[in-house]
C-alpha cells in the first residue's frame, strides 16, 4: 500500500500548458523564427486566372503542408485565383499576384461555414500568412491553432493584412474560416505568403506542480513511517 501511494507521487505528470505568441507585423516575426519557408502559390494558376484544387489532396506543392479546402457539405472546395486579373480590379485585385482563396457560398445561412484546413506533415513551431477578403474586404478570419481559436480582422482594399504565431510546442494544423459572410453574398477568403518554421525561442522544460510535489512529500512521509515502525520492536512485559 505504502509503495504504491509513493510510485502514484513520483508519477504525477506535471501541468504544463502550449504558449501562442501572435504577431501583426512580419519583421518581429521574422525576428523570431528561422528555417522559413514560402508557400507563395505563384504558378498555380496554369490554366488561367482561376484554377480548382476541389480534391481530397487540395494543394501540396510545397514541402511538409497540406491545404484542403473544406465546403459546408464536406466536399471539397479550393481556389488559386490571379488577384491581378483586370476583370475583377475593382472589388478584389490586391495586387498580390497568385493567392489561395475559397468561396463561402453555401445552402442557407444556417450551414456551417466552409473553412482552409492546413496540415503539417512534420509540425512546425511557426507560421505566418498574409490574409485578404473580397465580397465584402475587411472581414474577420477565424484561426484556430491546434484548437486555440484567434480572430484576425483583415483590411480593406488594396492592403493585406498580415497574421503570425509562434509556439513553444509543435503545431500539426490550422483552420480559416471567414466570418460575417452570407450564404449567398460571393464572399472569399484569401491566403497569400503562406510561411512556416521553427520559433527561435522553445519553451521552458515543465516544472512540477504544487500537486504533484505535494503528492511526492506524502509518499516519502509515509514511507519514513513505516521503517521507523518496523525498526521499533515492542517492549515486553513482565
Amino acid at each position: 500500500m505504502l509503495l504504491a501511494l509513493a510510485a502514484l507521487a513520483w508519477n504525477v505528470t506535471p501541468a504544463y500548458s502550449t504558449v501562442l505568441t501572435t504577431y501583426t507585423d512580419l519583421a518581429s516575426w521574422q525576428a523570431a523564427t528561422s528555417g522559413v519557408l514560402t508557400a507563395d502559390f505563384e504558378g498555380l494558376t496554369p490554366g488561367g486566372p482561376v484554377t480548382n484544387y476541389n480534391t481530397a489532396s487540395g494543394i501540396s506543392s510545397y514541402p511538409n503542408v497540406q491545404f484542403i479546402g473544406l465546403s459546408s457539405s464536406g466536399s471539397n472546395l479550393l481556389d488559386v485565383e490571379d488577384t491581378s486579373y483586370v476583370a475583377w480590379a475593382a472589388f478584389r485585385n490586391f495586387g498580390t499576384g497568385a493567392a489561395m482563396s475559397q468561396l463561402l457560398d453555401r445552402p442557407g445561412n444556417g450551414s456551417p461555414l466552409p473553412y482552409i484546413h492546413v496540415i503539417f506533415s512534420t509540425p512546425v513551431t511557426a507560421f505566418a500568412s498574409d490574409l485578404f477578403t473580397s465580397g465584402p474586404n475587411g472581414l474577420s478570419f477565424s484561426i484556430t491553432v491546434d484548437g486555440t481559436p484567434f480572430t484576425v480582422a483583415a483590411i480593406a482594399l488594396p492592403n493585406t493584412k498580415f497574421w503570425g504565431v509562434t509556439s513553444d510546442t509543435p503545431i500539426a494544423s490550422a483552420d480559416f474560416t471567414l466570418q460575417g459572410t452570407n450564404f449567398n453574398d460571393g464572399s472569399h477568403e484569401f491566403i497569400d505568403n503562406f510561411r512556416y518554421g521553427t520559433a527561435q525561442t522553445q519553451g521552458p522544460p515543465p516544472e512540477d506542480t504544487p500537486e504533484a510535489a505535494t503528492m511526492l512529500l506524502i509518499g516519502s512521509g509515509l514511507i519514513g513511517l513505516a521503517y521507523r515502525r518496523k525498526r521499533i520492536k515492542p517492549m515486553q512485559t513482565a
